[in-house]
């Protein structure tokens, strides 16, 4: 068995109007310094909020060109760890912007100084979102119907692209 990219990597590919992904590139998770043989892929989803700013969740490891890309869609503004599994990067996106607001979620900030990341966090999420990513209710519409939207997408075009032997593999794996 081996894993796939959602390729191209590093790449904005727009969802619906203000909502886009980006695939990165393979992960790793390492236990007790031992990297295991597990690779998983990376998605990073950027959302325009109606000021223009720029929402990155979950950002994938930083690459310049990308970053060069996100700049002409709008500010990057708000870095998001939205668990204690997809944080690790953000670090590096806060210093390429460093006005952009890295935000925590619950438990993040413990787990960076466990394994030694330094991640100047600046502000803490809880169950209600910040004003700062207030959005029309049209750009949430929008979300629901792009996310449903993409996720039917993905499959198609994986369904389609894939043989019959890597099909039955694929789907033994999900």
């Amino acid at each position: 068995m081996s894993a796939s990219l959602y390729e191209p990597i590093y790449v904005y590919k727009p969802v619906a109007p203000n909502i886009g992904v980006v695939d990165g590139p393979f992960e790793y998770l390492t236990v007790a310094g031992i990297r295991l043989p597990l690779p998983f892929t990376t998605r990073m989803t950027v959302v325009r909020l109606s000021d223009g700013d720029l929402f990155l969740h979950s950002p994938v490891r930083f690459e310049r060109r990308l970053a060069d890309e996100l700049e002409k869609l709008g500010r990057v503004r708000h870095l998001i760890s939205p668990n204690q599994f997809h944080y690790a990067h953000i670090g590096e996106w806060a210093d390429a912007f460093p006005d952009a607001i890295a935000w925590a979620s619950p438990r993040v900030r413990q787990r960076a100084r466990a394994r030694h990341l330094n991640i100047r966090f600046a502000r803490d999420l809880d169950s209600t979102p910040p004003e700062e990513w207030a959005v029309r209710t049209s750009t949430r519409h929008s979300f629901q119907e792009a996310t449903s939207r993409s996720s039917l997408s993905f499959t198609e075009r994986h369904e389609a692209s894939s043989s019959p032997t890597q099909s039955s593999t694929s789907s033994s794996t999900k």
